[in-house]
């Protein structure tokens, strides 16, 4: 009985002194932090982030979050920068989850939103610039600090599949849509997409599986019918497109999604007036139709702005702001009305969606 309870005192004064020892190391890296000792303050907290006890301690992850922003912040390269960005975000999400009392979290929030804006901002520059593949890197930060955050991440994955797409990048692509899908963000679209990437990838089993899926998801959708003229458009096979198109017109048939095909195939071509008529027959066909309202309104106040159209630029306002009565939260026509607020130049307006846009994406 004696050794019995003699094992059990040294086990406890054991566990004691092995949780001290860790506090002890929480206590030297915040000193070396203090002193820009970096490398010895990380030795020290990565001690304390692998012990069963102080592993569950907010202060420990609120010191690894600071000693890796730190090291992010002096860092000079951005292979270096790269290596602390998902031990910033970790420190970030740990503090956040063991941190009942908000002890430490609440300083943590806005030095993370800080974090978390860079990205957001040049993505979205890299974005209106063109460089698709310097936006997919801030992107994807973005991404990440977002789900950190607990905030919506379906349209941002959407927008980088499109990007991934355009660089021919089809596994990157087909991830980014398929994680759309499961943030239930334009699941029908996402779908179209995925079986586009599919056919580019010759993975038919696949295909055929994802097909049945959507289709039991969408039974009545005209873009799942009509797949086979989307992948011609996707592949730039305008003529052979708009051929199958008008053929399925002459046939009787009429749908918003074909003349919205007929509009992309005579855009590929260049026939711009062609494409807006067959664009606002689609509208005409179906006008409770959002997504095609937002992509014609897109479209309208592209070319608006290209050729100094007023008119197109007045009918992209009546189109994309009757969208916003049916969806006001959709980031999508957000940015698009901020665009066509800043063409206009309505401060007004352009000050409400830009508060809009940052309170669902901050």
């Amino acid at each position: 009985m004696k050794t019995r309870v003699a094992l059990i005192l040294y086990f406890l004064i054991s566990l004691s002194t092995g949780v001290e020892a860790q506090v002890y190391r929480i206590d030297n890296a915040v000193e070396h932090l203090e002193a820009d000792s970096l490398a010895e303050a990380v030795k020290d907290i990565n001690l304390a982030i692998k012990h069963p006890r102080t592993s569950k301690f907010p202060r420990t992850w609120n010191y690894y979050y600071l000693i890796n922003h730190k090291r992010y912040t002096l860092a000079e390269s951005r292979q270096e920068r790269d290596e602390f960005i998902p031990l910033v975000i970790e420190g970030y999400k740990n503090c956040k989850t063991y941190d009942a009392d908000n002890q430490y979290i609440n300083n943590l929030d806005s030095s993370f939103r800080l974090f978390t804006t860079y990205f957001k901002d040049n993505a979205k520059q890299m974005k209106n610039e063109n460089e698709l593949e310097s936006y997919i890197y801030f992107q994807e930060n973005y991404i990440a600090c977002l789900d950190a955050l607990g905030k919506p991440v379906g349209y941002q994955y959407f927008q980088l599949g499109e990007s991934n797409m355009k660089l021919r990048d089809y596994e990157l692509a087909l991830g980014d849509f398929r994680h759309a899908i499961q943030h239930d963000f334009r699941v029908e679209e996402a779908y179209l997409n995925v079986l586009i990437l599919l056919d580019e990838l010759d993975r038919p089993k696949e295909e055929e599986l994802a097909y049945v899926k959507a289709l039991s998801l969408y039974p009545t959708s005209d873009k799942l019918h009509h797949l086979d003229i989307h992948k011609a458009l996707y592949k730039q096979l305008s003529f052979k497109a708009k051929s199958a198109i008008e053929e399925l017109l002459d046939q009787g048939e009429s749908s918003a999604d074909l003349y919205m095909m007929l509009g992309e195939a005579n855009d590929q071509m260049s026939y711009k007036e062609e494409a807006i008529e067959a664009y606002q027959m689609a509208i005409k066909t179906n006008p409770s139709d959002f997504y095609n309202c937002l992509k014609v309104g897109e479209y309208l106040l592209s070319q608006g702005i290209a050729l100094h159209n007023s008119a197109y630029i007045q009918q992209s306002k009546q189109l994309l702001e009757d969208c916003q009565s049916k969806s006001p939260d959709d980031l999508v026509l957000l940015n698009t009305l901020r665009r066509l607020y800043i063409e206009t130049k309505n401060v007004d307006e352009f000050q409400k969606v830009d508060a809009k846009i940052f309170s669902l994406t901050n």
